[in-house]
């Protein structure tokens, strides 16, 4: 599918498990706030609407500026924030399979509700990879100058079989993957496995969050180095 480029994206944590900007509050969830041209679109809300909105007050970020919400899966560490960002037409990006709880909270505040089920455009530089494997979760793809750059839930699907959708969707270089890669007491070795293929698809940075679990962003942090990027609630990523 072919997107336009972006010249500049801003990335910002608003939701992680970890604390990255002192005066900021963790929680186990995520949720990042993309800013590319001109829009503003949340990936993900985190578990605690209370959380959400006072991290948000302290970076001076305006839910009502927000034009999008794009939600990986229906899990509440992914949900739970909504209602601290919905507005009137607001645009909200979810699969089909989502509860409808969810979508009666957003009809009720007057957001529009966008059912994705195949990989499908959200603006002209972003994309949805539609639903992974039947494991209802989706991801969001963004196109950079730079390369692409991959968002990711929890990955439950499996974050390399996120790359490889990634890669195929694009056909372009995999700049970085940030988001949650589902590692959570995995062992070294299967976290290694996970760096190899990385390396295999020459994905250039990493950026892991949420449930990718401490040993497991430690063996990412000694594999890649200079082109592992810090997270946690209140960093902010530029790329380029």
């Amino acid at each position: 599918m072919s997107l336009v480029p972006l010249k500049k994206v801003k990335l910002t944590i608003l939701y992680d498990n970890s604390i990255y900007s002192e005066g900021l509050t963790s929680a186990w969830g995520f949720s990042c706030l993309i800013e590319a041209g001109n829009k503003k679109i949340l990936f993900d809300t985190g578990g605690d609407q209370n959380i959400l909105r006072r991290n948000m007050w302290k970076m001076k970020i305006n839910p009502e500026e927000i034009e999008k919400i794009f939600l990986s899966h229906a899990h509440r560490d992914h949900t739970g924030g909504l209602p601290a960002v919905l507005h009137p037409g607001v645009k909200v990006y979810l699969l089909k399979n989502f509860p409808n709880i969810l979508k009666k909270e957003t009809e009720k505040c007057k957001g529009e509700i966008f059912e994705i089920n195949h990989p499908s455009k959200i603006t002209q530089s972003l994309m949805s990879t539609g639903e992974l494997n039947s494991v209802k979760e989706q991801s969001l793809l963004i196109s950079s100058v730079s390369g692409v750059i991959v968002l990711t839930g929890c990955a439950h699907p499996g974050v390399t079989k996120i790359v490889e959708k990634a890669k195929k969707l694009m056909k372009d270089k995999i700049y970085l993957v940030i988001g949650g890669y589902h590692l959570f007491g995995s062992s070294r070795r299967e976290v290694m496995k996970v760096v190899d293929e990385f390396r295999e698809m020459e994905v250039e940075k990493v950026a892991p969050c949420h449930c990718t679990g401490q040993k497991a962003k430690e063996i990412f942090r000694e594999s890649f180095k200079e082109n592992f990027v810090e997270t946690g609630v209140g960093r902010v990523i530029s790329v380029p």
